[in-house]
């Protein structure tokens, strides 16, 4: 196991003193687990609950209060355990038992004293109507892949993470930054693909693990989708989806399929639950409240971009080039800066925004438009060192916005940016391997 950012925001959680049950919600193999497991070192006792062994979910069956279930709780971890004792009951794969999700609520209420961490797989997915949901009685932290500086503590890269973590980033650090960004973009977050990579600094050992993540994801459909007609869709969905990261898509006939919208666009939003995805839908509008344009085809964020290049079979194009510019367009460069921007806030579940004009003589994309402090700042990601403006000189001329962020395969550069019809605005530029730092330097 090695350290994760998460942890620093489970100790603030553990300070608060309305401190109410943590539900985390993400993909399978995000690493919530071994957040938890990590995170348990700091207390006095321990209890690990894993729903998917009968003796444990067990415990949640025909008890009349959450009492009964403590107690069973207590018991089930044979330890000795008293109420002076600062105690972790962390109940992992909760989505076996409805009757354990429901009792959350009773131990906000009835057991303070108690630290208690839930998590489990498509939770949104299996938690059906008749099941009552602890609205204000529990809290949420979002549990993504690893983020760049993630990767740099996984493979034991102090010097480069001492770079990367100090303001503004070193000129002397920037190659190595870049070269293992690069890394980074071509195995992408996921923690049991990185922990492999960081034993054995091998790219062929990873396909095994690749492989095993997606039939994971495929086994959950399996498990949780009891009609035939819609796992088919989904099993074709998870198998293409991660195909067309960062693409704008259509729904009907998706991948070249014979399905139509609605078969598409159900088995989209039960991705959606289960965190595999995101359908980002554009917004045209310069002001805020950015309302989305739901007529306009999405972009498609993927859970992480290291699946989508094994699945598209780019790994081996990437190595061989060193180069982000001539590899899938700039689209690989792009969706992984996405990925970065969605670890920037911890708790909110709010998908990317980008921007679009969509004229019969012109057309115009803005890659996202990040929310900070109130602003609208518009980014733009360029795979090279250089590249043209035109659609971001256009949105601020419209917005009268004064800043704006470009990432870029150079080092950090401010500067005053004149549009063609001479509106000008200030231009901060970064390396992309800065992108989840983009608040500090905003």
């Amino acid at each position: 196991m090695f350290q994760r950012k998460k942890l620093n925001y489970l100790r603030y959680w553990a300070k608060k003193e309305n401190r109410k049950p943590l539900v985390l919600r993400g993909a399978r193999q995000v690493g919530k687990t071994s957040l938890v497991l990590l995170f348990s070192k700091e207390f006095d006792r321990f209890v690990h609950l894993n729903l998917e062994k009968p003796e444990h979910k067990a415990l949640f069956k025909n008890i009349e209060n959450t009492k009964q279930a403590i107690e069973g709780i207590l018991f089930q971890s044979e330890q000795v355990i008293e109420r002076h004792h600062k105690t972790l009951v962390f109940i992992d794969e909760i989505q076996e038992s409805k009757e354990a999700f429901e009792l959350l609520r009773f131990f906000y209420e009835d057991f303070p004293h108690l630290y208690v961490i839930v998590a489990g797989s498509l939770l949104e997915t299996v938690l059906h109507k008749n099941v009552s949901f602890p609205v204000g009685r529990v809290e949420y932290l979002k549990i993504q892949p690893l983020t760049f500086e993630e990767f740099l503590i996984a493979k034991g890269e102090e010097n480069a993470l001492k770079a990367l973590n100090t303001f503004p980033a070193p000129k002397f650090g920037h190659d190595k930054l870049s070269k293992l960004f690069y890394e980074y973009s071509i195995i992408g977050g996921m923690p049991e693909v990185v922990k492999t990579f960081a034993q054995n600094q091998d790219f062929v050992s990873l396909k095994s693990v690749y492989t095993s993540l997606i039939e994971a994801y495929e086994d959950d459909i399996e498990k949780y989708e009891p009609n035939q007609k819609k796992r088919e869709v989904l099993r074709f969905l998870i198998k293409r989806v991660f195909e067309y990261a960062g693409q704008r898509i259509t729904l009907n006939r998706f991948a070249k399929s014979n399905y139509g919208s609605r078969e598409v666009g159900e088995a989209m939003k039960t991705l959606e639950k289960a965190m595999l995805v995101q359908l980002n839908y554009p917004t045209t509008e310069f002001q805020s409240p950015l309302a989305k344009s739901y007529s306009k085809s999405p972009k498609l964020q993927v859970l992480d971009t290291g699946l989508s290049n094994f699945q598209l079979g780019i790994q081996s194009q990437l190595l061989l080039n060193h180069n982000l510019e001539k590899v899938n367009n700039g689209i690989t460069i792009e969706h992984l800066v996405g990925q970065q921007l969605l670890g920037v806030d911890e708790i909110g579940f709010e998908p990317l925004q980008f921007w679009v004009r969509e004229k019969k003589t012109s057309q115009a994309e803005v890659d996202f438009l990040f929310q900070f402090k109130g602003e609208i700042i518009p980014i733009e990601v360029k795979s090279g060192a250089s590249g043209k403006l035109r659609s971001l000189h256009l949105f601020m001329e419209s917005a009268k916005l004064k800043k704006a962020v470009r990432f870029f395969g150079n080092f950090i550069h401010e500067e005053t940016v004149t549009t063609p019809t001479g509106y000008t605005y200030t231009l901060l530029s970064l390396p992309h391997y800065l992108a989840e730092k983009v608040e500090q330097y905003l």
